[in-house]
């Protein structure tokens, strides 16, 4: 059967990565969410560095998300840390710090979904449960030649179904490893590997020639492009004015103010509704960065400040532990730090 040659070649072709040679539950679910929209070269010193740091689910729950965030600041969305901070202290306070066995449980978790808890399922406790990530998708449609939309729920839910069907019932954890390796080393978004594919002969695109035609994405919206004047505002002992984020794409983070604006006298005039008196010095540079669903375009400017009414801003120097706390769209902006 094919399906056991993949596991076969899996078991000889596997990529030694520190959280498929665990059970632990724990260990598992922090690569998965490290994971997200983060590659695996990317993601393994961080992920050796908090595992380092955070050794059990209890110390993960103990302290604030201020203290983890230094340990995944650089990797983006960090909603999905916060979240995993929330999960770990509902472990901690209802399951004794014990990562809860089913996938109900496990599903109902702040921030784990479908694959995430159907990775944990199948790889930590070697239930069979579907992980359908974009790597399973793709080889997915590409075996069976499924042109429907991935962006489309309904395709998904197919996918994932049809994935569940195939799980190796006495091997789950080893169908589930297989999969994703397949389609990150093998099955490759471009120029497959398909000479060397366990799965070569039941592979229906292979066989008419039309792999890289699958799988069908429809064209994604545009992005939203949001032009802000970014305020670099430091007073004469080099200390720099931050904000400490509450809106949900960087809760808990530190950022500089800025505004939506071109205008630097209505840019200055905004900040003194602030509480924050300033003097304008120069303009510094230009900065795009691009997120998921938006793009901003920064005007970066030095400001003098003068005077600071409002206790909800924080005065930093450059070695202050805040400065690791930033989203990267910020931080690339410390190398204009005086």
């Amino acid at each position: 059967m094919a399906f056991k040659d993949l596991l076969s070649w899996y078991k000889k072709n596997q990529r030694q990565l520190p959280f498929r040679q665990t059970t632990s539950p724990y260990k598992i679910w922090v690569a998965e969410i490290m994971l997200q929209q983060t590659q695996v070269v990317t993601m393994l010193p961080y992920y050796e560095r908090f595992i380092h740091k955070f050794t059990t689910i209890e110390a993960l729950a103990k302290v604030s998300f201020e203290e983890v965030l230094p340990y995944v600041t650089g990797l983006g969305y960090y909603r999905r840390f916060r979240l995993m901070h929330q999960a770990a202290q509902v472990i901690f306070n209802h399951y004794g710090g014990q990562f809860p066995n089913t996938y109900q449980d496990v599903r109902a978790l702040p921030g784990i979904g479908e694959y995430t808890a159907g990775a944990i399922m199948s790889t930590a406790f070697k239930q069979p449960y579907s992980a359908l990530d974009g790597n399973v998708m793709r080889v997915l449609t590409r075996l069976f030649m499924i042109d429907d939309d991935i962006r489309k729920n309904t395709t998904i839910k197919r996918l994932n179904e049809l994935n569940q069907s195939l799980i190796d019932h006495k091997e789950p954890d080893i169908y589930t490893h297989a999969m994703m390796e397949l389609g990150a080393t093998i099955c490759k978004p471009v120029s497959p590997k398909c000479d060397i594919c366990p799965l070569q002969d039941m592979c229906q695109s292979y066989e008419h020639h039309i792999q890289t035609s699958f799988p069908y994405k429809s064209k994604a919206t545009s992005k939203k492009h949001v032009k802000y004047m970014t305020c670099i505002i430091y007073n004469d002992q080099k200390q720099y004015v931050l904000k400490k984020e509450t809106q949900a794409l960087f809760e808990g983070m530190y950022l500089f103010l800025q505004v939506e604006s071109e205008s630097v006298v209505y840019t200055t005039e905004w900040l003194l509704e602030q509480g924050i008196e300033v003097e304008h010095l120069e303009f510094i540079t230009q900065i795009k960065h691009v997120f998921t669903h938006q793009i901003w375009e920064m005007e970066v400017h030095a400001f003098k400040l003068l005077n600071l009414n409002d206790q909800q801003f924080f005065l930093a120097t450059v070695d202050h532990p805040m400065f690791n706390m930033m989203p990267k769209a910020h931080s690339k902006l410390n190398q204009f730090l005086k």
